[in-house]
């Protein structure tokens, strides 16, 4: 077994990489590594699909130097992505976000805290299908639209909007009305909220609802942590953001 700190893996003389199966644990096996390189010399029956189903995941949070011509060659070459971290990558925009969006629709996992997506990438994220959890943390300029927008993707459980500070309750309340299996929210730090955000959960994610953060949220004054508690069986955290 080769060293997990050699950011290097060769892999030799398979007999078949094609069907997914194989590819599954070929996959698992590599995210034990920091890889730079993969060598498949001498595999001679891997074809396109085979190569591209080796990667599904993929954790580049703090590769600050990253940019946009990067994750458009890793969603082009990658197609079924299904978890993607791009935490703290605040040199990408646009391309690289609509890359994502249009050459991996299997993305089931997307984490942007602090990249500051801007409100037209988050818009194309709609048509994630898949798509379970977002985190836009500190996305300043995601606006109601982008937001509502969101509601497309049916399948969501987990939305982090702490200090998305452009949005009110119009965002969250489609964002409630089109994801009714959401599990988990942060409105940690928006003003713009109100007891009509809350009004529209209770309508739509009253059963689904276990983690709700509103702390700073100045808007909402009827609803205290106690009432929520009563309103919502299944709530029982409020600290997502710390």
């Amino acid at each position: 077994m080769p060293d997990p700190a050699v950011p290097l893996l060769h892999v030799f003389q398979h007999t078949s990489l094609k069907d997914r199966a194989r590819a599954a644990v070929v996959s698992k096996q590599l995210q034990r590594y920091s890889l730079e390189e993969i060598n498949l010399n001498g595999c001679q029956k891997v074809t396109d699909k085979g190569a591209a189903e080796l990667l599904t995941r993929v954790n580049l949070s703090g590769c600050k130097a990253v940019a946009d011509l990067g994750v458009v060659q890793l969603a082009k070459g990658c197609p079924l992505l299904t978890h993607v971290d791009l935490t703290r990558c605040t040199r990408l925009g646009d391309a690289a976000y609509g890359a994502l969006a249009k050459h991996c629709p299997d993305i089931e996992e997307l984490r942007l805290y602090a990249s500051m997506p801007s409100a037209h990438a988050i818009q194309g994220f709609s048509t994630l299908s898949k798509l379970q959890v977002i985190d836009i943390c500190g996305a300043h300029t995601a606006t109601d639209a982008a937001v509502a927008s969101l509601g497309a993707c049916h399948e969501l459980r987990e939305a982090n909007l702490t200090w998305c500070v452009q949005l009110t309750d119009a965002g969250v309340c489609a964002l409630a009305k089109g994801c009714p299996k959401l599990e988990s929210l942060s409105l940690h730090g928006i003003r713009g909220v109100t007891d009509a955000a809350v009004c529209a959960l209770l309508d739509h994610c009253r059963e689904s609802l276990h983690t709700l953060d509103t702390s700073g949220c100045t808007g909402i004054v009827e609803h205290d942590r106690a009432k929520l508690q009563q309103l919502f069986p299944n709530l029982r955290c409020f600290v997502v953001h710390s």
